[in-house]
C-alpha cells in the first residue's frame, strides 16, 4: 500500500482495510474521524491527506481531484473499503 498522500493510519495490523477520505474543510484530516476511531479495533483505518491538506505535497503545479483519486486509488490495495465525506 502505498501513495504520495501522506496517511495516519490507526489499527494497523488488521487485515480488514478502510481508507478514510476527508472533505475540504478539514485543516487535519484525521480529525474528521474522531467518532470511527473505535472501528480501528477491527479494520485498519488509513486516513490520507488530499494533495495539498496536512503532510500532503501538492502533485505538480495543481492540485486536482483526478491525482488526489489515483493518490486513493494506490492505497486500497485488494479488497479495501473507501469512505469519502463531503469532497472526499
Amino acid at each position: 500500500m502505498t501513495s504520495n498522500l501522506a496517511t495516519e493510519k490507526w489499527g494497523e495490523g488488521h487485515s480488514e482495510v478502510a481508507v478514510l477520505v476527508h472533505g475540504s474543510f478539514s485543516t487535519d484530516p484525521a480529525s474528521t474521524w474522531l467518532k470511527q476511531h473505535e472501528l480501528s479495533e477491527h479494520y485498519c483505518l488509513v486516513m490520507p491527506s488530499r494533495s495539498g491538506y496536512d503532510n500532503s505535497h501538492m502533485y505538480g503545479t495543481h492540485d486536482t481531484l483526478e491525482e488526489d483519486v489515483q493518490g486513493v486509488i494506490e492505497l486500497l490495495g485488494g479488497g479495501s473499503r473507501v469512505v469519502g465525506v463531503s469532497y472526499g
